[in-house]
C-alpha cells in the first residue's frame, strides 16, 4: 500500500471511508419529490417539507473509469507516475441525490408563486450544500482556492443560455444565487450577513456569487 502513488492512496481512502459506499446505497434511488403546495404552510417552510427538499439535492462524490485514450493522451504529458492525479485513473463526479430529478425540483420551486420566500428560507441551507459540493471535489483533487469546476460548468453567474447544467450540482449555482436575491426582497437586513458569509469560503465560485450579488444590490438600491 506504502508504495502506491499518492493519488491512488488518495483514491483508496476516499472509497474505503464510511460516506462513499454509503452514498452509493443511500443515492441510488431519488426519494417522492413534494408537490409545491406542500412546501409551505401559513407562511412558513414545512419542516418535513425542508428536510425532504435538501436531502433531495445533498451532493455526493462518485467515481467513474477514465477512457484508455485519454490515459494515453496524458502519458505524453506526463515525466513519471508520481504526476498523476486522481482524474487520470478515475472521472470525478458530483452529483445530487435526487439524480434526473433535480431539474424538475428547480422549476417547481421556480414555478411556485411563493418562490421568494421559499428560497430566501432555504438560503443558509443551499450554501451549505454547494459548500459541501465544492469540498467533494476538493477531496478529489478537483477545486482549490485557486480554482473549481464551476467555470466550465456554470460560465456565467447570472442566467445565461452557457449555462447548460450538462452536470445536476450545477443547479446549486442557480439555487444559491436566487437565494440572495430573495433575501435582499424578503429580508434584507439578512443580505449581508450571507455575502459575508460567501466570502469566508475559499472557493472561486464563492468569489464570483460575492460579485454578482453585490452588483444586483447595488442596482436593487439605485
Amino acid at each position: 500500500m506504502k508504495d502506491l502513488p499518492q493519488s491512488l492512496r488518495r483514491i483508496w481512502e476516499i472509497i474505503s471511508g464510511d460516506e462513499y459506499p454509503a452514498a452509493q446505497q443511500r443515492f441510488g434511488r431519488p426519494w417522492p419529490i413534494y408537490a409545491p403546495p406542500r412546501w409551505l404552510s401559513d407562511g412558513e417552510l414545512n419542516p418535513i417539507a425542508r428536510t425532504e427538499i435538501l436531502r433531495q439535492l445533498e451532493p455526493f462524490l462518485h467515481f467513474k473509469a477514465r477512457s484508455v485514450a485519454m490515459k494515453e493522451l496524458e502519458d505524453r504529458e506526463l515525466s513519471s507516475e508520481s504526476e498523476r492525479r486522481i482524474s487520470y485513473y478515475v472521472e470525478v463526479q458530483v452529483g445530487l441525490a435526487a439524480r434526473d430529478h433535480v431539474k424538475s425540483i428547480v422549476d417547481s420551486i421556480d414555478n411556485d408563486a411563493r418562490r421568494i420566500h421559499l428560497l430566501a428560507d432555504l438560503a443558509d441551507d443551499l450554501t451549505s450544500l454547494l459548500k459541501k459540493a465544492i469540498d467533494l471535489f476538493a477531496a478529489a483533487g478537483k477545486a482549490n482556492r485557486d480554482d473549481d469546476p464551476s467555470w466550465a460548468d456554470q460560465p456565467s453567474i447570472s442566467s445565461h443560455p452557457q449555462n447548460r447544467h450538462f452536470h445536476e450540482w450545477s443547479y446549486l449555482i442557480d439555487l444559491v444565487r436566487d437565494s440572495f436575491t430573495a433575501v435582499a426582497q424578503v429580508k434584507p437586513a439578512s443580505a449581508n450577513a450571507l455575502l459575508e458569509r460567501w466570502n469566508t469560503i475559499e472557493y472561486p465560485v464563492f468569489r464570483r456569487l460575492v460579485v454578482h450579488g453585490l452588483t444586483e444590490w447595488t442596482l436593487q438600491q439605485q
